[in-house]
């Protein structure tokens, strides 16, 4: 499904519903948010979306603003990119009752914030607010900025919180990549964590934290690490301040070999989302689709920046590898209003759908 409206005053989608399930829709152009996920939606999924150039209000309309105070949300294989403010906004004001369950797992969020006249960037995904929250998690995300502008994964705002799990997220550019604050107990394990700015922002005394298997791409003598202080420091000198860390690891100043996801997509056999980190500087990368298609089936691979033009890919699948350019696209185009321009991440960044064609 595919959803877009230039001037209205709602989001392009309020889902207030019990066990509603927002799958593989393409949403874009609301005057406000693209997707609210209120309350009332107790136990439901948003999932295989595609949810771009959102809003018109600074620093309010996101790619879905979400709330959950019963049972579990599911926001799971979606992306999320030049949204006017966040990406993924999970964040409740004050009185609006303690956020339970919500679960952002394999999404990619690019750029967001970057189409705002305001601020050049703001946040990817942001899991916190001015409630008590609890049981959230951040799991295998894929999050990019272009530039050194922007909070990319922010985890705690203001409010005293319960529990939070960021694991396995890969986590890239922004002036800060990571900021964690406010919770009783965190696992921060396993993640990738890169860019040319600070690495993590820690934001309080980390009496509660489980944090280890970190791997970042940054020069281990930069201060890039912050304390609760607000101190930038190398990363050896952020271990012995923090106590946290001691398995965390600089791999390298900078990547060398491209990275690719695939992702096969849950209710719809031959679908799935490439994302891929072009470090290598490939022309070309090569995704490994044979755990999506069934040799002899037809498929086409459309970058999700240019999602209704023509594939970049197409063909018959033959078994093991494709090959998806990496030349990149332009960013789509606003429609019915002027913003900034957002960046080209092509060939640096990329995101691809790959599309069964028939039977």
């Amino acid at each position: 499904m595919r959803t877009s409206q230039g001037t209205t005053e709602y989001p392009n989608l309020e889902a207030r519903g019990p066990r509603q399930k927002l799958i593989n829709m393409v949403i874009h152009e609301s005057e406000h948010q693209g997707i609210r996920f209120w309350d009332e939606a107790v136990d439901a999924e948003m999932y295989g979306c595609i949810v771009y150039n959102n809003g018109t209000h600074e620093n309010l309309d996101h790619g879905t603003y979400v709330h959950n105070v019963a049972g579990t949300k599911l926001i799971m294989d979606n992306v999320f990119f030049n949204n006017l403010a966040y990406g993924i906004h999970v964040y409740v004001s004050p009185g609006e009752g303690a956020q339970k369950n919500i679960h952002v797992i394999g999404n990619v969020a690019f750029n967001n914030g970057t189409i705002s006249t305001r601020y050049a960037a703001k946040g990817n995904i942001l899991i916190g607010g001015e409630q008590p929250g609890e049981g959230h998690q951040a799991i295998d995300n894929m999050t990019y900025f272009s530039g050194t502008a922007g909070v990319n994964m922010r985890l705690g705002f203001v409010s005293e919180n319960k529990d939070v799990i960021a694991t396995g997220n890969t986590i890239w550019g922004g002036a800060t990549a990571f900021q964690i604050g406010k919770w009783s107990s965190a696992q921060v394990k396993n993640n990738t964590i890169g860019g040319s700015a600070d690495m993590v922002n820690l934001n309080d005394t980390p009496d509660g934290y489980v944090w280890s298997g970190n791997k970042y791409y940054r020069a281990a003598s930069a201060s890039a690490w912050r304390t609760v202080a607000g101190t930038a420091l190398p990363l050896d000198s952020w271990k012995q301040t923090t106590g946290l860390g001691s398995s965390d690891a600089v791999v390298a100043a900078t990547p060398s070999a491209t990275k690719v996801f695939v992702r096969a997509n849950k209710y719809e056999h031959g679908r799935a989302m490439i994302v891929v980190y072009n470090w290598g500087k490939d022309g070309n990368a090569t995704a490994d689709l044979s755990g999506v298609l069934r040799s002899g089936q037809r498929y086409e691979v459309r970058n999700v920046q240019d999602f209704f033009g023509a594939p970049v890919v197409s063909g018959t699948y033959s078994g093991g590898t494709i090959s998806v350019p990496m030349t990149g696209v332009n960013p789509p185009a606003r429609i019915g209003r002027s913003t900034p321009t957002p960046p080209r991440t092509g060939p640096d960044f990329d995101t691809f759908i790959v599309i069964p064609v028939g039977d």
